[in-house]
């Protein structure tokens, strides 16, 4: 067995205390719900929302701001009690605690939890639940009708096109079974491990890190299956520094019984004849400036009094960047505007897709899943960008994160002697005018409601002459003015305004433009051509960069963040070198 590493990075342990129960929100008058309403956070929103039947107009446009630590320290939810459809939502942070019903989770055991999707099984059945948007995803046959000791895991959250779910048990003394479900297969494949029940006990701990998903148990054996490989491991986890002459280092650190430590059971108030079985998850948390992965194993804490009355479940849950947000993405039926789209999603957004095409912006909301909805949108049109923000308030019941992303580019000759007025008018028409048509409807929503984010896509041939044609760099120039100019406006409204300057990607849009500068070169060519370009070594500019840069600047992580430029070009608008000829 080779000896793997564990993480050596200290956790805080959070302490708790007990809070008093609240008033209901019945008590409080009908004329102070709304104001109320755009002030709660996430997780007293959804509670309003379940509560206040009546008054579905206020819950349904506000608008939550995600209550969490700076360290986005996890949730825990309690289920399973005598009514079986009701959710005790606990933020260890705050002490705050709000029951919510979901009839639709009736007898489900919850198996996994990723950026605030959970994994639910109910009599053979395997579904995606999100229980901030009460969105469901079901999920092929499971070859099993009834659980053991399954523990489950994804690679990411289930509106990721690449999302892998794994579901691993003791088959029998001597086998592991596990059984895999990529995103859009119509069954599970069933693989069995010669894993003897020495090598490797009960799993209580599960989580997925660039192509490999890791098993825990409680004594620190770790079983390792390389999905694309389709190569098992096994380790003996170490508690040391990371060693200086050894590649086996564990990617992320773990805790094996985070309830019991956190003293859940007494903060809870739950009674000596309870007994809690909780579900773990992987969270990202931060020290001293520098992100890393927690994975919290599954527990099963006994009830103090024999015998036990009352079985409970838990699950652990971290709710995404963007979480109960709503977005408008302008141009995001494909490239960097579908990338940013996806991720948008996958941290826990809704997402309007707004595109001239058609039928690609269609197949993109249909990829990205029931969080996505898709609506034609020429930003040339002033009305398409209002109705498309409108079409954003009818359907989600609010806008928070306006994208303006859509433009095109124009062949024109190289000299300004030569300018074609007319394409150079075009080009202004949906760069610069759409730009500012989406703010400004966007802004029109935003303003009442004191909150927003609005972004642009600039580039760097709006920061240094030279990298393109004149029309399509005098555009992205005016781009991070307007910017700048109403960023000084909306900030007294609270709205953050700002734009992302990428370097060149070899998206479809790119591409196109480099096929006509070098007609005739091979396609693979021309993408080694734009690489090269760049100055950072060993990386490349690609469409999840700008769209991380995206999830950045509209998530409360950038709160403070308006009027600003985020370059993503690997250092190359800071570097410029004289090029003296060395002398005679």
């Amino acid at each position: 067995m080779d000896v793997f590493c564990r993480n050596s990075m200290m956790i805080e342990e959070t302490t708790f205390s007990k809070v008093e129960e609240t008033r209901p929100w019945s008590d409080l008058p009908h004329e102070l719900l709304s104001p109320i309403a755009d002030r709660l956070c996430l997780i007293e929103l959804l509670c309003f929302r379940g509560a206040c039947k009546d008054w579905r107009t206020a819950s349904s446009t506000s608008s939550a701001r995600i209550e969490s630590s700076p360290n986005h320290n996890p949730w825990f939810i309690l289920y399973g009690g005598e009514e079986n459809s009701q959710f005790l939502f606990y933020n260890p942070s705050t002490a705050k605690r709000h029951r919510i019903n979901f009839p639709e989770l009736e007898g489900s055991t919850c198996l996994a939890s990723k950026q605030g999707w959970l994994l639910f099984f109910c009599e053979g059945s395997m579904f995606f639940f999100c229980p901030f948007t009460r969105a469901k995803i079901d999920l092929p046959k499971f070859p099993h009708v009834e659980l053991s000791d399954h523990v489950a895991t994804l690679s990411s959250p289930p509106t990721s096109e690449d999302c892998i779910v794994c579901v691993i048990n003791r088959k029998d003394i001597y086998h592991m079974e596990l059984n895999v479900l990529h995103r859009g297969a119509e069954t599970w494949t069933t693989i069995d491990h010669d894993c003897p029940w020495g090598s490797l006990e009960t799993v209580t701990g599960a989580a997925y890190f660039e192509g490999i998903f890791y098993f825990l148990d409680a004594q620190k054996k770790l079983l390792t299956y390389a999905i694309n490989k389709k190569k098992w491991a096994k380790y003996l986890i170490l508690d040391k520094e990371k060693p200086s002459n050894s590649g086996n280092y564990l990617p992320f650190t773990y805790k094996v019984n985070y309830f019991m430590k956190a003293d859940l059971k007494n903060c809870l108030a739950l009674e000596d004849d309870v007994s809690v079985s909780t579900c773990g998850t992987t969270i990202t948390l931060a020290d001293g400036g520098e992100e890393y992965d927690l994975v919290i194993h599954n527990e099963r804490v006994e009830a103090s009094k024999v015998p036990t009355t009352r079985h409970l479940k838990g699950i652990w849950i971290q709710p995404s960047k963007l979480e109960g947000k709503v977005a408008l993405i302008t141009g995001a039926a494909s490239g960097i505007g579908k990338e940013t789209a996806a991720k948008f999603v996958s941290h826990g957004a809704k997402v309007v897709i707004a595109d001239i095409h058609r039928q690609l912006g269609q197949d993109a909301a249909s990829q990205l899943g029931p969080n996505t909805a898709f609506v034609p949108c020429d930003v040339s049109s002033e009305s398409d960008v209002s109705s498309a923000v409108d079409f954003a308030v009818s359907n989600f019941g609010q806008l928070d994160i306006m994208y303006s992303n859509a433009g095109v580019a124009c062949h024109t000759p190289p000299s300004i002697v030569d300018l074609d007025l007319a394409a150079f008018d075009r080009v202004m028409a949906v760069n610069v005018r759409g730009m500012v048509a989406g703010i400004k409807h966007a802004s029109r929503v935003m303003i009442p409601r004191r909150t927003g984010s609005i972004i642009c896509t600039a580039s760097i041939t709006g920061i240094m002459g030279g990298l393109a044609q004149h029309t399509y760099s005098i555009s992205k120039f005016a781009v991070i003015g307007i910017v700048k100019s109403v960023a000084s406006e909306l900030c007294k409204h609270g709205i953050r305004v700002n734009c992302i300057s990428p370097f060149a990607i070899p998206t479809a849009f790119v591409m196109e433009e480099m096929t006509k500068f070098f007609p005739g070169v091979d396609e693979q060519k021309l993408i080694n051509m734009i690489h090269n370009a760049g100055e950072l070594q060993g990386a490349r500019c690609e469409p999840s960069d700008v769209a991380n840069a995206a999830v950045y600047l509209a998530s409360e992580d950038a709160k403070y963040i308006s009027g600003h430029n985020l370059v993503v070009d690997g250092g190359f608008t800071s570097r410029k070198s004289l090029g003296f000829a060395a002398p005679d």
